[in-house]
């Protein structure tokens, strides 16, 4: 595969959709093609609106008449797209795409369907009136919770046939869990905690975005660049940048301000370098 598959995380306003339009320039600049941003977030891309029409493309998921499984599943297949066009391919946000598949589990519970086999608590409202003004009301069990990480996890994997044609990037919410080890740490969030830890073996890139706020300054945002652990010293946000034993210089910590483009220019000098340095080496 000629493009890289990378993921984003951070908590709400970390900065990953302002990172896509970042990234989206340096893509457009480097390749000469555009971003199809497949953006499933309810809150918008608000940050990045001035580069629709320019350099981004978005295809925005509707609630009011989009079906969640397939809207995601059109997604990865980038299906109606010219893939041709496009440098990057961003999906904004892994998170929210879960959250869309839990919402319409409840309602198909409330709606008597039992998914992986298990019954959900429902309920309806105003169940002694006229059935047009009934309100069934639907809610998520395990099984709700299985089905769509493994929805999920197949859609992740599913998208990857992309990098064919360009980046393929991923954003998710931040989830506070454990890793494989039991010990405390922060990772991507989809549908519960149980993909936390398996998710950054996915993608050649895995980045966390931090922001830092002070009383009387401006917020400052960091791309990490190595697992580290946060302020308090209570867990550890993970991260892998692939970094090359044999570059001359060793992996910074993080990239202050956060930039993505940043991070796959120094990754990819640091690579080349690990080439020179292990052909003179060998002698070859």
């Amino acid at each position: 595969m000629s493009g890289r598959t990378i993921a984003l995380y951070s908590e709400s306003g970390g900065g990953k959709t302002t990172q896509i339009g970042e990234y989206a320039k340096w893509v457009y600049k480097t390749t000469g093609k555009r971003t199809c941003l497949f953006s499933s977030d309810l809150g918008g891309f608000d940050s990045i609106d001035h580069l629709v029409g320019s350099v981004v493309d978005p295809i925005s998921y509707d609630p009011s008449v989009d079906d969640p499984w397939s809207w995601i599943n059109g997604a990865v297949e980038a299906r109606g797209v010219d893939v041709n066009a496009y440098g990057l391919f961003a999906f904004d946000s892994g998170t929210s795409m879960a959250e869309q598949l839990l919402s319409s589990c409840a309602k198909l519970s409330a709606g008597g369907e039992d998914i992986g086999g298990r019954p959900a608590p429902k309920f309806i409202i105003n169940k002694k009136g006229p059935v047009d003004k009934q309100i069934k009301i639907g809610s998520n069990v395990d099984s709700h919770y299985l089905t769509v990480q493994g929805v999920m996890r197949d859609n992740i994997w599913r998208s990857t046939w992309l990098a064919k044609f360009g980046d393929v990037l991923w954003t998710f919410g931040l989830y506070r869990g454990e890793s494989q080890q039991d010990t405390p740490i922060y990772g991507p969030q989809v549908a519960g905690k149980a993909l936390t830890p398996l998710m950054p073996k996915w993608f050649k890139y895995t980045f966390p975005l931090l922001k830092e706020v002070t009383s009387g300054s401006a917020p400052v945002h960091k791309l990490l660049l190595q697992s580290q652990p946060d302020s308090m010293g209570m867990a550890t946000y993970y991260a892998n940048s692939r970094y090359p034993l044999g570059a001359d210089v060793p992996c910074p910590l993080y990239i202050e301000p956060a930039s993505l483009s940043n991070a796959i220019e120094l990754l990819q000098q640091a690579h080349d370098q690990a080439g020179v340095n292990a052909r003179a080496e060998l002698g070859i």
